[in-house]
């Protein structure tokens, strides 16, 4: 029986990467795709934005984000700000909550989900906010 679960278990996770790429896509040929079980959609999606926040996550300069302000204004794009370690990234709260600021400064609308387990040491407390600013 385990071997028969071990046999599915190479069906599922290279089965996926065939049905959006081909079999001799050089991606596959080059061993350049990695495939996870997930629990359908709704997770893949979260362990897809999980893997990009711990391995793609960059810090932007107040430069670039007037840059995506100017952008996201330019295209009618609401921003949604997950304030979740305000205070971590520069050691300053006011200095973290600078891109926020920008995007309302001028009249802008955006959401801003904060939690605050983290930087105010509530953990376990589940305490958090949303501010939707119109």
């Amino acid at each position: 029986m385990l071997y028969c679960v071990l046999l599915c278990m190479n069906i599922i996770l290279t089965v996926p990467c065939k049905c959006f790429l081909i079999w001799y896509s050089p991606a596959i040929q080059e061993k350049r795709v990695a495939t996870v079980q997930c629990l359908s959609g709704t997770g893949s999606l979260r362990v897809g934005a999980e893997f990009l926040a711990k391995h793609y996550h960059q810090y932007f300069t107040p430069d670039q984000w007037e840059q995506i302000r100017q952008l996201m204004t330019s295209k009618a794009l609401l921003p949604f700000f997950d304030s979740a370690y305000q205070g971590f990234a520069s050691g300053n709260l006011d200095a973290d909550a600078q891109s926020i600021r920008m995007f309302v400064a001028d009249g802008g609308e955006c959401l801003a989900a904060q939690s605050y387990a983290k930087n105010m040491g509530l953990y376990g407390e589940r305490v958090g906010a949303l501010s939707i600013v119109t």
